[in-house]
């Protein structure tokens, strides 16, 4: 029902000095519904996130290169390498990886452009495994 047939509706059935104190705050909460739901609506987008086999990452804020990254599927001793756009490569440290537990990349060039991360699961003493990719696009 729009509001000005709420108000009709209401005018009709009240008498006149009950009517402007019911008509006011039913119109000012219609206008502050509306007002509500736009904040929320803005901030339930997410941020960037890209997954390929065990690898996953996410910008951790817009407008700046630095990533979350974690092991999607299963845990793994190992690490992860961060491709720039400038083809330059950071890796993390050799480490136990758990399934969703995220770390963050810091120290990056603050570039926009494609990234990509390799999660690298540690084999005997010096061999590894590539066991997930992903690439995504930001703006910094």
């Amino acid at each position: 029902m729009h509001i000005k047939n709420a108000a009709r509706a209401v005018t009709a059935a009240m008498p006149a000095g009950l009517r402007r104190a019911v008509i006011l705050p039913v119109a000012c909460l219609a206008f502050g519904a509306a007002s509500l739901i736009a904040p929320a609506a803005a901030s339930a987008a997410s941020l960037p996130t890209s997954c390929g086999g065990d690898a996953c990452f996410s910008q951790t804020a817009y407008h700046q290169a630095t990533f979350w990254a974690w092991a999607q599927s299963y845990g793994f001793y190992g690490h992860f390498e961060l491709q720039t756009p400038e083809h330059t490569v950071k890796n993390t440290s050799n480490e136990q990886w758990n399934v969703g537990v995220k770390r963050q990349f810091l120290n990056l060039p603050q570039d926009s452009g494609y990234y990509c991360i390799t999660a690298w699961q540690l084999v005997g003493t010096n061999g590894y495994n590539k066991i997930g990719y992903a690439c995504m696009t930001i703006t910094a």
